[in-house]
């Protein structure tokens, strides 16, 4: 088994706590009331050494003044003195037991001789009162305020350490996370559990890094590094391959819709939708005539203010702009689009997250445009190859930002600006939440956005989160292909499997290292198609089904595609193995 870290991250915090106890529910009551307990104690420890200290500095503010006028009522006035020193005393101790050799250092080794010396001084006059003409009387009146200036010198030292970033007119919620990981680091409890603070102390520099949400992956086998790499752009270089926009016809929208069309669209509210039949009912306007008919059912047309005629318009261009590619082409927009209105509409995410009409109007447009203009190449051949795309955006998520920008631009035109009525906070406001969608589809970000959802799924209010929860669907509805019935499910792992081989075509013509699953002399479809989904869409509608528990229908259907293409897997390897003893018996 190879282990392989994408990102820095330490081991899991739960798989080293061996102890069941700290799992369970009266454990951690019992953890929670010691946690409170401590503080509360550290608390009126704090208080109780500041007020020591401002009796002792209002002792020796008096001391030389009244030295000699209280001739022996001196004892008593002293005695708070010796109270006092008592008192930091015995704190110095306390703090070197606990802290051990932590506590040394010079400053701390300066208070714990100015503290003893003032106690010998202390003790002294005690023993002999009369000594007020002695050298050691005038010595232990200037000394006494030496411990005062290294408390005060800690003090100040102390209050630089709090506001060190008070200049900025705000604190972060990470910065108030660490200060309270800090202190729970300093009680006594805790610090003398080794495994307690190292965790702690893992926890900090975590936050401190921002690496909260990097993951940690140990892959199985070599089907599962392919899939990795595949998920993660990691390719060799390739040369540029450009690909020609095809203009497909269009139908008129307007009016009552044909017989055909009606039919194919009974089922668009739910998961087992044939978007082929859509296709061929359209005329290969599969893409423009499901995103006006979802627009008019959610009535957003209305809601939201947008001109209808030129979103017919740009949806046309939208749709003309897809390449003939097997699988990133118009269809696929269609039906990513179509998986989009199910999760909202029949898996009831528009009631769990009330969703707006401005919502919706994002997440349906940011499914029909997230692969626009898609060459059917991934991310990492445009920047391994140094094409144009992939300077422009600076080899960040290149493809994504292509679609979303380049969709814009063709709202940008007048003809095609179904948003001209909308004000300007508003069109700002739907510009940001729909680049925000596209750029979600970017596989490579998959493992560390699972990684936040599940820790949102756990420790958060979801609904808090409904932004990062849209994008999450969109992610959801780009992989859906395995959610659906067989039948569809595996026409559209085809497609993929043929665009993917055709890359691999590509660069073996160029004498370039073919990149992961694209090798059509070494792909197996059953087992890349299996480990896909053990891998991604599992994972994925699991948890949403935590989420939403109507994702389970979509669930179903995995587990049942998994089924046969197991069952596909050992047929196969019945095949081969009869084949051998076939051979084995010829030889023979």
């Amino acid at each position: 088994m190879s282990k392989r870290r994408y990102g820095i991250q330490e081991n899991n915090i739960a798989t080293e706590f061996q102890d069941d106890c700290l799992l369970k529910k009266d454990h951690i009551k019992l953890f929670s009331s010691q946690l409170e307990s401590a503080i509360e104690k550290k608390e009126n420890n704090e208080n109780i050494m500041q007020a020591v200290i401002n009796i002792y500095i209002i002792h020796i503010l008096f001391h030389i003044e009244f030295r000699t006028s209280l001739g022996l009522g001196f004892i008593y006035f002293a005695i708070i003195e010796g109270i006092c020193l008592i008192g930091m005393f015995i704190n110095l101790i306390k703090n070197i037991f606990q802290y051990k050799l932590e506590y040394i250092n010079i400053r701390n080794t300066i208070n714990a001789l100015a503290i003893l010396i003032g106690i010998g001084i202390f003790i002294i006059e005690l023993i002999f009162p009369y000594t007020n003409t002695y050298l050691i009387f005038k010595l232990g009146s200037i000394y006494r305020f030496i411990p005062l200036l290294t408390f005060k010198n800690k003090y100040r030292i102390d209050k630089q350490k709090q506001r060190r970033f008070s200049v900025l007119p705000f604190r972060t919620n990470s910065e108030r996370l660490i200060n309270i990981l800090r202190f729970l680091r300093t009680l006594d409890f805790i610090s003398k559990d080794m495994t307690i603070d190292s965790q702690l102390e893992w926890a900090i520099r975590i936050i401190c890094n921002q690496t909260l949400y990097n993951f940690e992956f140990i892959s199985e086998n070599k089907e599962q590094d392919e899939l990795i790499n595949w998920a993660l752009s990691i390719r060799p270089s390739a040369n540029h391959i450009s690909q020609r926009i095809s203009e497909n016809s269009m139908i008129d929208l307007e009016g009552e819709l044909p017989v055909e069309i009606k039919q194919s669209l009974k089922s668009v509210d739910k998961i087992g939708f044939n978007v082929f039949e859509l296709k061929k009912a359209s005329e290969n306007n599969e893409l423009t005539t499901i995103c006006s008919y979802l627009l008019s059912k959610y009535d957003i047309f209305k809601a939201e203010g947008f001109n209808k005629d030129k979103f017919t318009s740009f949806i046309r261009i939208i749709q003309a702009g897809y390449y003939q590619n097997p699988y990133h082409n118009s269809t696929h927009a269609a039906d990513v689009t179509q998986a989009y209105h199910v999760y909202i509409e029949d898996f009831n995410i528009k009631n769990i997250f009330n969703l707006t009409t401005f919502d919706i109007a994002c997440c349906l447009i940011s499914s029909s445009i997230h692969d626009f203009q898609h060459p059917g190449l991934n991310n990492s051949f445009l920047m391994n190859s140094s094409h144009d795309l992939a300077i422009l955006y600076n080899d960040m998520s290149v493809l994504e930002s292509h679609h979303v920008a380049a969709s814009f631009a063709i709202i940008k035109d007048k003809n095609n600006n179904f948003l001209e009525n909308l004000s300007s906070d508003v069109y700002r406001k739907y510009r940001s939440v729909i680049i925000s969608i596209v750029l979600a589809t970017d596989f490579a970000k998959h493992f560390k956005v699972i990684s936040k959802l599940k820790l949102i799924c756990k420790e958060l209010d979801i609904e808090k989160n409904k932004e990062f929860m849209l994008k999450i669907f969109m992610h959801a509805a780009d992989v859906s292909n395995s959610t659906r019935k067989w039948e569809l499910y595996y026409n559209w792992a085809q497609l993929v499997l043929e665009e993917f081989f055709s890359q691999g075509d590509k660069e073996k013509a160029l004498g370039i290292p073919i990149s992961p699953l694209c090798d059509r002399s070494t792909v197996n479809f059953a087992k890349s198609q299996i480990g896909f989904i053990d891998l991604f869409i599992i994972p994925v509608f699991s948890i949403l089904t935590e989420v939403c528990p109507r994702f389970n229908k979509a669930l179903k259907n995995v587990q049942a595609n998994r089924d046969k293409l197991n069952r596909m897997l050992e047929d196969e390897e019945d095949e081969r193995k009869c084949v051998q003893d076939v051979l084995i018996v010829s030889k023979g």
